[in-house]
């Protein structure tokens, strides 16, 4: 990351990077877009910071169980590049609240 890592903020981006995935959080999505990743999503947090992440999740998730948990629960507020697994978040989405 470019910067200290901020723990809160109004976008959290989910990047994938050659170590595994990150999280970033920032009150400008600007700043996120600007990461280096071969894949990113940015999502609204909606109140959702570090904090209350670790209280979801107070043992380390198993590999792509966070980014299932934001496409669920968060809007979609830019996707570029791949994603473990995923094609297109905001598609995935969109689907599933249409069923």
């Amino acid at each position: 990351m470019s910067k200290e890592k901020s723990l809160s903020g109004k976008y959290i981006g989910y990047l994938t990077t050659i170590e595994g995935s990150n999280l970033f959080w920032s009150d400008d999505i600007e700043e996120i877009k600007k990461e280096w990743c071969f894949g990113m999503a940015i999502f609204e947090t909606n109140g959702l910071d570090y904090v209350k992440l670790k209280e979801i999740f107070p043992e380390p998730p198993g590999r792509g169980v966070i980014l299932d948990y934001l496409i669920e629960n968060l809007k979609v507020a830019h996707q570029d590049g791949v994603l473990m697994g995923k094609i297109n978040p905001k598609r995935e989405t969109l689907i599933e609240k249409i069923k």
